[in-house]
């Protein structure tokens, strides 16, 4: 029974590392380094 529970909260531990990983990956995150602004004109991202 407690190998069951310690399996279960690891499970869950990691399911919600991933969710929170493909979270930060989506744009619905919100970043300090902002690359558009709307209504602006914009200078390239390219770093030469």
């Amino acid at each position: 029974m407690i190998g069951t529970v310690i399996t279960l909260a690891f499970v869950l531990v990691v399911l919600v590392v991933v969710v929170y990983a493909l979270f930060e990956m989506s744009p619905f995150a919100h970043h300090v380094d902002r690359y558009h602004e709307p209504g602006q004109r914009q200078q390239s991202p390219h770093l030469d």
